[in-house]
């Protein structure tokens, strides 16, 4: 008789260890991919920039000194002091991306793709057929919105407590 117990003991100590060690692994799980969550950042448009020079102003129209982009309903406004251009200053109007990119096609039929870095921090304009007329611009202040960190602080707590 004892051995029966012995035995019903051992099989119900299994399973609880083994509930134990699930409920841990699930738990461990959660709390990696809230933090994953809480590591990446919201990327945004918006904010001002400035440009490093790289567009060859003697062959193209170019975006020089500060850029500014700024929301507009579901549109991003492009504002740039230009160089090499019948103007001084350029603003252009963009449908809001809902990525780190988007193509537009130039006034010489070029397409013209715009980049955003991962970070939100650098912004790069290509010009697929003129290589020279692109450029590249830093970002000098943020957008609004650019780490919500509310949001991740409360993601932060979560996984913690998931942990524990």
């Amino acid at each position: 008789m004892q051995n029966k117990n012995r035995s019903f003991f051992i099989l119900f100590s299994e399973q609880i260890l083994l509930i134990i060690v699930m409920y841990s692994n699930i738990n461990l799980v959660l709390s990696i991919i809230c933090m994953l969550i809480a590591v990446v950042k919201t990327q945004t448009w918006t904010g001002t920039f400035q440009w490093n020079g790289e567009c060859k102003s003697n062959y193209c129209c170019c975006y020089a000194g500060t850029l500014t982009v700024s929301n507009s309903g579901s549109n991003l406004i492009f504002s740039s002091d230009t160089s090499g251009c019948g103007s001084a200053r350029t603003s252009n109007t963009y449908a809001n991306p809902n990525g780190y990119s988007f193509s537009t096609t130039g006034t010489r039929g070029a397409q013209i793709t715009y980049s955003l870095s991962s970070d939100s921090n650098t912004l790069t304009v290509q010009n697929d057929v003129y290589n020279y007329c692109g450029g590249t611009a830093r970002r000098t202040s943020a957008g609004k919105n650019v780490y919500p960190s509310i949001i991740s602080i409360l993601i932060i707590l979560a996984s913690v407590w998931i942990l524990l």
